[in-house]
């Protein structure tokens, strides 16, 4: 239950008892009828409805672990009656009742009540005659009727083979004289050798050593005759050979067409004098921690998507995990085929954490995961933790993190170790990983999704600007037709160190929300001017199509965790690892009024609620968030697909614009008005270069992250929109690709 209400329980009866009733029936039941009142702590029948329930069987009246349980379960419950038969879905075995067994009801989120007696049927009682008779080998002669046996054979009666086996003992057995003896036979049948054959043929006639070549004695090269050409360095294999590799010095590798065959899938790197890889190392990792249950049977599991990225040439499920004594701890593992493997089972030894990895270095007590080498691990994951020990009744300890790591040959992306220099057209398809420089004379096709800068961790980065005011810095992203970075992809910058120590801008205009996030933009003031000199990080979101993408009211989401159980940081690693972001809040708003989201929720713009207007977008996040809440996320991608600005959109000045709206509308408008367009609501930077340049008239407009103006700072990307205003205030706006 929820805590705040009690119950007791009273059992009327049990109706039947595991070994059915006085009737005969064909099959013994697998089911045991219980009756019973469900009471109020404050006495009288508990509220009619449907109750959550777990039954379970125990061997002792307190202490121990159940030797049977079901739940929970649905009962119903009408005027504190309710009726249920034990072993609907866990059905009951006879070979456990063999002593007293006490049954214990536990009902919503109460404590188990206390246990009460089973009690068999009165003619069930009779089933206790046959307890003498469980056994084997415990009837002998004297319990049979003599007259029962007068017909079957003693020895005495048997013909003396029947007992021997022995082929003397036969009578009328066959006469073998006639048999031919091998004494009868000729030397070659019992010798098989040459030399014993009478009449050998005459060979004399037959060529002799003396009429070969001399290389079929010899087997050296220079023997053979009409030598073919030699391979030339650098040039040529020679006749009949053909290029399996280069070595070292530059020099071909050349084999036999027949050897050039035998190549392994994942010999490219070899072939390549290491210069072209097509074998990766992917790890799918979860994204939070989960917490154990502490002393429930039931558990807790928690999942991991892993994704498409080849055949695996080897295949490890990593497991950190602590708790006050693992020696009572059970976890299980579920593959993507919902192979089930016992990665670890109580072990008989106490301690406070597991940290391992499958199959190698740890065997998992049950199943074989290199079943998977040679095969697509691609799919749901899932990780299943049972605390059976006593500590609390409410957690122990917790799933710290888990992960599917994947040696793989890969079938979708090549990386090139060196420099790459390409004289004519290329055409990119697919994902390609470049560690050296990349050179194109020619024409260039970046495909849809493709970062055409620096990728840091997930981040597509293309500059970072000197310090500079808040309009010149979304103007010298523009210029290379991207935005400033969202205070989500900037998070993960400065955690890879990319950015240095200075002040940034964010495009939703770094407002440092009472010093919270000084983390984040490097100590930006809190509501401060939009002509102070900072640093002017620029980012795309370019988000590589995926077949799981969805559609949410226009808005492309990739992952929605609808949970309150993720910080910050976590939340904007999680996204941009997968090349998108965090959603904004114009997003969120769509999101919402599609039932796709129902938990609070962290944006790219860190989620500040400006005095709790925009529940309906982010729920009832608090005012001036910091980044040590927990709260769910989603993550968004744009559906913009390239650099440019294609027809029929407008490029101003870098910034590619759908529409532009400055008849006035509410919040709810504005950002499903966007989303249908195909875009999203711009940004303070990129509205800012909007009303400099006379597409954005409106006197107010919102933005994606609905338009807060900090004591009037950040009027010249918003306008004279209000500071914490409501979202039923009347602005324009303008939709960005």
């Amino acid at each position: 239950m929820n805590g705040r209400i009690g119950f007791a329980i009273g059992f009327v009866s049990l109706l039947a008892c595991l070994f059915g009733s006085a009737v005969a029936i064909a099959a013994v039941p697998g089911t045991a009828v219980i009756e019973g009142t469900l009471q109020a702590t404050g006495g009288g029948p508990a509220a009619d409805g449907d109750y959550a329930v777990v039954f379970a069987l125990y061997k002792d009246q307190a202490g121990g672990s159940p030797f049977w349980f079901e739940g929970p379960v649905t009962v119903k419950v009408a005027s504190g009656l309710f009726t249920y038969a034990m072993g609907t879905t866990t059905p009951l075995k006879a070979a456990d009742l063999t002593t007293s067994a006490w049954l214990g009801v536990k009902i919503d989120q109460d404590p188990e009540l206390p246990r009460k007696p089973v009690h068999s049927t009165v003619f069930a009682l009779r089933a206790a005659v046959a307890e003498s008779l469980a056994c084997s080998g415990c009837v002998g002669a004297t319990q049979l009727d003599a007259a029962a046996l007068k017909d079957y054979l003693k020895a005495g009666d048997l013909a003396t083979v029947a007992l021997s086996g022995a082929y003397a003992d036969l009578t009328g057995a066959p006469d073998l004289s006639a048999f031919i003896k091998a004494a009868n036979l000729a030397d070659v049948a019992t010798t098989g050798a040459y030399a014993d054959l009478s009449g050998a043929p005459d060979l004399t006639a037959y060529a002799k050593t003396a009429g070969l070549a001399k290389v079929a004695t010899t087997g050296k090269y220079i023997d053979l005759g009409e030598i073919p050409a030699a391979a030339q360095l650098g040039k040529s294999c020679g006749s009949n050979l053909v290029v399996v590799g280069l070595k070292a010095d530059g020099s071909l590798e050349c084999a036999a067409p027949a050897a050039a065959a035998t190549i392994p899938p994942d010999g490219i790197d070899e072939i390549s004098n290491s210069l072209i890889w097509n074998q990766f190392t992917d790890a799918f990792s979860s994204s939070a921690a989960m917490a154990i249950p502490d002393n429930n049977p039931i558990g807790a599991s928690t999942e991991i998507d892993v994704g498409d990225v080849g055949l695996a040439q080897k295949l490890t499920v990593s497991v950190e995990l602590a708790n006050s004594d693992i020696s009572g701890v059970q976890v299980w593992l579920y593959d993507s085929a919902n192979q089930e493997y016992v990665l670890y089972n109580k072990g008989g030894k106490k301690g406070e954490g597991i940290k391992t990895s499958y199959p190698d270095p740890t065997k998992a007590v049950s199943g074989d995961l290199t079943y998977w080498v040679g095969k697509n691990p691609k799919g749901k994951w899932r990780l299943k933790v049972v605390d059976t020990a006593f500590l609390n009744n409410t957690t122990d300890g917790q799933v710290v993190k888990w992960s599917v790591n994947l040696q793989t040959l890969s079938s979708k992306k090549i990386r090139v170790a060196g420099d790459l220099i390409v004289d004519g057209t290329t055409t990119l398809t697919g994902n390609v990983t470049i560690g050296g420089k990349l050179t194109i004379a020619g024409q260039s096709d970046v495909p849809a999704g493709t970062c055409p800068a620096a990728l840091v961790n997930g981040v597509c980065m293309v500059g970072s600007g000197s310090e500079r005011t808040f309009i010149n810095a979304a103007k010298y992203c523009a210029a290379r037709k991207a935005d400033l970075c969202t205070d989500s992809q900037t998070w993960v910058l400065r955690g890879a160190r990319t950015l240095n120590a200075n002040a940034s801008w964010t495009n939703s205009f770094s407002d440092n929300d009472g010093g919270q996030w000084s983390e984040l933009n490097g100590g930006t003031g809190d509501d401060h001017g939009n002509t102070s000199g900072w640093l002017a990080p620029c980012c795309y979101n370019l988000t590589p199509v995926r077949p799981t993408d969805q559609d949410v009211g226009g808005v492309r989401v990739l992952f929605i965790n609808n949970a309150e159980d993720t910080k910050f940081r976590e939340a904007a690693t999680h996204c941009v690892g997968m090349q998108a972001d965090l959603c904004s809040k114009a997003q969120y708003w769509v999101m919402r009024q599609k039932g796709a989201i129902s938990v609070r929720m962290w944006s790219s713009d860190h989620s500040d609620n400006d005095n709790e207007g925009y529940e309906k977008g982010i729920g009832q996040t608090s005012d001036d968030t910091n980044f040590g809440q927990n709260y769910g996320y989603a993550c968004c991608a744009s559906k913009r697909t390239t650099i440019s600005c294609p027809a029929p959109y407008t490029d101003v000045q870098g910034v590619c614009v759908i529409k532009a709206n400055n008849s006035g509308g509410d919040w709810n408008t504005a950002a499903n008005d966007c989303a249908t367009a195909g875009g999203r609501v711009c940004s303070i930077a990129q509205s800012s270069i909007l009303r400099a340049a006379g597409t954005i008239t409106h006197a107010a407009n919102w933005t994606e992250s609905y338009s807060d103006n900090d004591g009037n700072h950040a009027s010249v990307g918003v306008g004279n929109a209000g500071d914490d205003h409501p979202n039923n205030s009347s602005y324009g706006w303008a939709c960005c690709y």
